[in-house]
Parts: structure tokens; sequence; C-alpha cells
């Protein structure tokens, strides 16, 4: 998907969350504990979250998910992780065959959260993981090879992602998502690569279901 594209989803996403109706209300927690003579509530987060990515000057996506939980409506914590979407024929490290690049990370997340609206909330999320990169063949170069022969080149690689986002309600606990991301990224140390392709700027749309 096209920048130009991402971008026009993103306003029509806050278009659509700003004509919404305001006057409904929702559970905004699951569990509710009192400790040190304060109420504490606990409310259930979990989302998908496609992004467009550039991946050594190429369009690429991300496909990466959130899952865990939110403390009194203002912080939340949990797993997340992503993986890249890059559907090239490459060739230019082997002289026998064509290979695609795969990578992705897991790892967790921590967030605050700002209610604006009943139905509009923005947040400021930080995820961090650990991540692997390699190039294997394509299908039709495997046959004669070994399992560990499929494998051309690879390396680990770890993740800081500052993000911010708008979770906009669509109906009931379902809601919609605009974010942008920024991922910092490791070097990555494989043959014929830049570095540092993995770190950069994402744009993304996001459904998820949350009682937060």
């Amino acid at each position: 998907m096209k920048r130009k594209t991402i971008i026009a989803v993103f306003i029509s996403t806050i278009l659509f969350g700003g004509i919404a109706s305001a006057q409904e209300t929702h559970p905004d927690h699951i569990w509710s504990l009192d400790l040190n003579n304060k109420n504490v509530t606990i409310g259930l987060y979990g989302g998908l979250t496609g992004s467009y990515f550039e991946l050594s000057g190429n369009d690429a996506g991300l496909l990466s998910y959130q899952l865990g939980f939110a403390v009194n409506q203002k912080f939340g914590f949990g797993l997340a992780g992503s993986g890249l979407a890059y559907d090239q024929p490459l060739n230019n490290v082997v002289s026998d065959g064509t290979y695609h690049v795969n990578s992705g990370w897991t790892g967790g997340y921590i967030e605050r959260i700002f209610t604006l609206a009943p139905r509009l909330k923005t947040s400021l999320m930080w995820q961090s993981g650990r991540g692997v990169y390699f190039y294997r063949y394509d299908h039709e170069y495997r046959a004669d090879k070994l399992w560990y022969e499929e494998i051309i080149d690879g390396d680990n690689y770890f993740v800081n992602k500052p993000t911010i986002k708008a979770h906009f309600r669509i109906a009931g606990n379902w809601w919609i998502g605009a974010e942008a991301a920024y991922t910092l990224a490791s070097p990555v140390k494989v043959i014929n690569t830049d570095e540092k392709l993995m770190s950069g700027l994402s744009y993304g749309i996001s459904l998820s279901y949350g009682i937060f």
C-alpha cells in the first residue's frame, strides 16, 4: 500500500471518529480491586495493526499485534510483536535461485492512555523486543538442500518502537485506530544489506477489541 493511501485512510478515520455520537456508555473495566484504600480497575485490550513501511527504499508492510491489560484507563502493558510483509523475490546475493526476506520480532509494551471523549482515546506506547532477519530460498530451489541450507544468511536484532496512536470506538468494545511509529532497530548484519534497514517510520491502521 502506498504512503498516500495510508495517509488518506488515516484522515478518514479521524473524521469518522470525530462525527461519531458520544452518547453511548460502555463498560471501561472487567475487574475492580481495592488496594491500600484505592480503587484499581483493570481492563482488557487486544488488537492487530497493518502498517506501511519502507524496506531499503521499497514498499513493504508490517503486521503487528498487541495483547494486554489497562489499569485505571490510563496505563497499559502486555505483549507485542510484528512481522514483515515483503513479497519480493530477490537474487542479488546468490547465483542459484531466488529468495525472500523473512523478519519478525516479539516482546512487550507499555502505554499511557488519554481519554478525550467516550469514543476517542489517544495513547503513547513504547514497544520493545527481540527479532530475527534472514534470507530463505524460495520453494522451487529447496528440493536438493538440507533444512539448514535453505537459509542463506541471517541475524538477530533488538527493537525499540515509540508509537503514537488514536483509538476511535466504532461499535460496542470494538475500536479502529490510526498510528504513527518509528522503529529503532539494532544493526542487522547480513551479506549485502544495509544494517539499518529495519529502522524507520511506519503508518498504520488497527482494529482492536478493548474494555478500557
